[in-house]
């Protein structure tokens, strides 16, 4: 949301996406952040976004919520289709704004440049703290907050083993590809 409002503030309030484009040369840093972000929200790896949504996914799954889980999986689809149309109709292409606003881009200032890049950094950081899963550093400091506020649903559901683990994270990945790829497929060659 940080870096849609950067891109807001360098078109002097324009929102439209449609009347971007071509803004990764003239905003690097926000261009840069937001893709940070972008892959983040599409839950790829090793982003933080890919360890909250493989841990949903794995609840869902592992508990017998098959329904929940496709749905979930589904979501996870579209989620990196839109990051992947957002990112390309704002950043990639050609710019289709105005001569004026073209005239007038700019990058953040610092005071919305430093937190972009904290938070960009936060997002790669926080992913490789979650390394190895349910042992990192992270899940320990989490554990005994996780367990005491679970649902006992979650907490005495059938366990999937570590293979079933690993295909659930490979083939939710997965999908998160095929949104991405839709997304360039769609977009890189046709953003109208």
């Amino acid at each position: 949301f940080l870096g849609a409002g950067a891109v807001i503030h360098a078109l002097h309030g324009e929102q439209d996406i449609q009347r971007m484009g071509g803004l990764r040369r003239p905003l690097k840093l926000t261009a840069y952040t937001f893709l940070v972000g972008a892959a983040a929200n599409a839950g790829l790896f090793p982003l933080a976004g890919f360890w909250s949504k493989d841990e949903i996914l794995f609840a869902a799954y592992s508990t017998g919520h098959t329904g929940l889980w496709l749905l979930g999986l589904a979501g996870a689809g579209l989620t990196a289709f839109y990051m992947t149309r957002l990112y390309w109709l704002t950043f990639e292409g050609p710019f289709r704004g105005t001569p004026h606003q073209l005239r007038h881009l700019h990058d953040t200032p610092p005071s919305m440049g430093l937190p972009l890049l904290g938070l960009a950094l936060g997002a790669i950081a926080a992913g490789w703290i979650g390394l190895p899963p349910e042992h990192g550093p992270f899940h320990r400091f989490l554990a005994p907050s996780l367990v005491e506020g679970l649902a006992p649903s979650l907490v005495a559901g059938p366990a999937a083993g570590h293979a079933s683990a690993l295909t659930l994270a490979l083939l939710s990945l997965a999908v998160a590809g095929v949104g991405v790829g839709g997304g360039l497929l769609l977009y890189r060659t046709r953003p109208a």
